[in-house]
């Protein structure tokens, strides 16, 4: 699942996977991102998200996630990565991108979390 508020990111991000034989959930929200796993969380294995979006941000929405699908991985995406943002954050237990990124070393990030996921699709 990819979610970014800032929709041409989102759609090269879901291209990329689609493009290496993933199937692909978007949302533009936190809110549309649960009301999504709410539906297919069991279909899904990463959640890909910003970090800094309106409302819920993709710390919380994470959190949530993670609360009721235990199997999910999570990569997050930034443009705005400092040291503020950080804090929180146990940086050896996240993945996170710093936008920009290379599209190759993106789909490559991700299918090394898919690999280690706790579940496998």
């Amino acid at each position: 699942m990819v979610v970014d508020d800032e929709p041409s990111v989102r759609a090269v991000m879901a291209f990329a996977l689609r493009r290496a034989g993933h199937t692909v959930y978007e949302a533009a929200t936190g809110g549309e991102a649960l009301a999504c796993l709410s539906r297919h969380g069991h279909q899904i294995a990463l959640l890909v998200t910003d970090v800094m979006m309106p409302g819920m941000n993709g710390r919380q929405l994470a959190a949530e996630a993670e609360r009721h699908w235990p199997h999910l991985g999570v990569l997050y995406v930034s443009g705005y990565i400092d040291e503020d943002l950080l804090k929180g954050f146990q940086l050896n237990t996240i993945t996170l991108l710093s936008k920009p990124f290379q599209i190759d070393h993106f789909t490559a990030k991700v299918e090394e979390l898919l690999r280690s996921s706790k579940k496998t699709f």
